[in-house]
């Protein structure tokens, strides 16, 4: 067979977000193998769990292709993730598919073994800001925990050339910390809540939803990342 490896936090608080990336893979390396493999040899996935630690990662990765073979790497989950996964495959000699960052470090011309499936947080970001100011959104709160610092000054730098005043609350992932920072967001008085959060925090915010603060903006602005359908679940009908 022709090995493909893949490292996520399949412990963790970003469990259930990895757990859907390795069910795609799967599923797309059945597809290739009911159709005859690729010149008649099959794909094997080989998924190892680094539990969201970047020194796992890269261990996990320089077993994968050490020890079971695998031609390419595929797959890795958020900013840090990306760039640790970038950086060992690297060295390692293997590409990189399908990196689940909009990390614009991930796209620079000298990193030619990295193959993004997805636009980066800048694009991203100018097109969420755009469709703000469209429907008269002047004023938001910028909610950030530091999980990806690139997307969140990608997202505070599209704002402002949008002419979209931003306040930003910033927490830690940690219960007191993102209550305290709802409370900043509340009390900004802002027509928007846009959120850029990793999965920890978000995962809090599930088990503290009843203590949220009075006065948070009814729509929430989101760029697109893994943790994308946890938000869904959280703010109901509220995502822009």
């Amino acid at each position: 067979p022709i090995v493909i490896g893949q490292s996520l936090p399949l412990s963790g608080p970003a469990f259930p977000i990895a757990n859907r990336v390795q069910a795609g893979a799967k599923a797309l390396v059945e597809r290739v193998n009911a159709a005859g493999g690729i010149q008649g040899r099959r794909l094997e996935l080989v998924t190892l769990d680094d539990g969201g630690e970047p020194a796992r990662l890269a261990a996990n990765l320089s077993r994968l292709v050490r020890e079971h073979a695998a031609v390419a790497i595929v797959n890795c989950l958020g900013e840090r993730a990306c760039l640790q996964a970038a950086a060992t495959t690297r060295e390692l000699g293997v590409p990189l598919v399908g990196p689940l960052s909009g990390s614009a470090a991930l796209r620079s011309p000298e990193v030619r073994h990295v193959y993004s499936l997805r636009p980066d947080d800048r694009q991203e970001a100018d097109a969420l800001a755009r469709q703000l100011r469209s429907v008269g959104v002047d004023r938001v709160a910028l909610l950030v925990d530091g999980d990806e610092p690139a997307r969140g000054r990608a997202m505070a730098e599209a704002l402002q050339a949008a002419g979209i005043k931003a306040h930003v609350a910033e927490a830690k992932p940690q219960p007191a910390s993102l209550k305290a920072a709802l409370g900043d967001a509340a009390a900004a008085g802002a027509q928007v809540l846009v959120v850029n959060l990793g999965a920890q925090s978000i995962e809090l915010l599930a088990h503290e939803e009843a203590a949220w603060p009075q006065g948070l903006p009814g729509t929430l602005g989101a760029l697109s990342s893994p943790g994308l359908t946890h938000l869904t679940r959280l703010w109901r009908g509220r995502l822009m």
